[in-house]
């Protein structure tokens, strides 16, 4: 009789243990796919054109890039709407890559997404994947090399990118300069950005001057 009643008492104990397990699960799922409900009703009012088979498409893509790289499908719909409103056309791709970018350098949505746009927008890549990609791949490249952190060096590179781009330095040379200053200074990323960035403007005031015949101050 007590051996039965151990059984008995196991089976309960284990169908507890699954019941505690699967509930978190469940109300976790339930609200993902609430939070997607809304932002797949909010793009539809931004985006007026997206037809019911356009969402469902893009519902799809948010599960699949979700899954890929491990992260929600409302997060990669809130990736896409701000890839959306900068003016891409091809914010489902851009999106994705910036999910790839989130989980291979382990950077916040935030950063990714502006940093890759900092990037296109300065080197004119017109949202080009296959540019960003290989810029993307480069950056980490750099960062491993040197064991650097690659939040460090995107927050770098997306201070600098503008001015970089302005004084004709190319997006890999900018990179390595970014990653050489911090690894070199132990300073953060946005500081070295700015501190390049200051330098860069100041050379091109110098290299201005002397083009146009400007007087150069004698030191001796």
């Amino acid at each position: 009789m007590f051996s039965i009643f151990k059984q008995l008492l196991g089976r309960y104990l284990n169908l507890d243990s699954i019941i505690k397990e699967i509930i978190p699960r469940t109300h976790d799922a339930i609200s993902e796919l609430q939070q997607l409900d809304t932002s797949l009703t909010e793009i539809s009012l931004e985006n007026l054109i997206l037809t019911a088979k356009d969402l469902k498409q893009l519902s799809d893509i948010a599960f699949e890039t979700a899954g890929k790289y491990g992260k929600t499908a409302a997060a990669y719909l809130a990736d896409f709407t701000e890839m959306s409103r900068a003016g891409y056309q091809n914010a489902e791709s851009m999106a994705s890559l910036s999910a790839a970018a989130q989980t291979a350098g382990n950077l916040t949505a935030e950063l990714a997404n502006r940093y890759i746009t900092a990037a296109d927008q300065a080197y004119r890549m017109n949202g080009s994947i296959t540019e960003l990609t290989q810029t993307l791949d480069g950056a980490n490249n750099i960062a491993g090399r040197n064991a650097l952190d690659m939040t460090e060096l995107a927050r770098g590179v997306s201070a600098v990118a503008g001015q970089a781009a302005s004084s004709r330095m190319e997006i890999d040379e900018t990179t390595a300069a970014i990653g050489t200053l911090i690894a070199v200074t132990n300073e953060g990323g946005t500081e070295m950005g700015n501190a390049f960035s200051a330098i860069l403007m100041n050379l091109r005031q110098v290299t201005g001057i002397a083009a146009d015949g400007g007087d150069m101050i004698d030191t001796d």
